[in-house]
């Protein structure tokens, strides 16, 4: 996921040396890393969704860009991606169609 530019804002981290902390076994916690890596490794979830015709796709971008997913404080970024972009990467999972008994987990982001 990659944050937009008129969001940053809300990302910005406090100066380090304001938050070290130390933890209850006596080791050093610093929770400005954590945070850094929790909204870093966020960057790498992405999916590619095929549409049946443009109407579907415009309509889906106009309902869900920029909504929260579920309750994990997490923001939709939608793009398009031309027909012509090939990806390196094989699909971790792929679905054709949603299963009838689907539940979606309760999804949390602790950052």
């Amino acid at each position: 996921m990659t944050i937009p530019k008129e969001l940053m804002h809300e990302y910005e981290l406090p100066e380090e040396k304001e938050l070290k902390i130390t933890s209850d076994e006596g080791q050093d916690f610093d929770p400005v890393a954590l945070r850094r890596y929790q909204l870093d490794r966020l960057r790498y979830y992405y999916a590619i969704v095929e549409f049946d015709s443009v109407h579907t796709a415009k309509t889906i971008y106009e309902e869900c860009d920029g909504t929260e997913f579920e309750k994990s404080a997490n923001i939709l970024d939608l793009r398009y991606v031309p027909m012509d972009v090939t990806f390196d990467d094989e699909p971790k999972d792929e679905v054709l169609e949603a299963p009838t008994n689907f539940q979606p987990k309760d999804f949390l982001t602790d950052v």
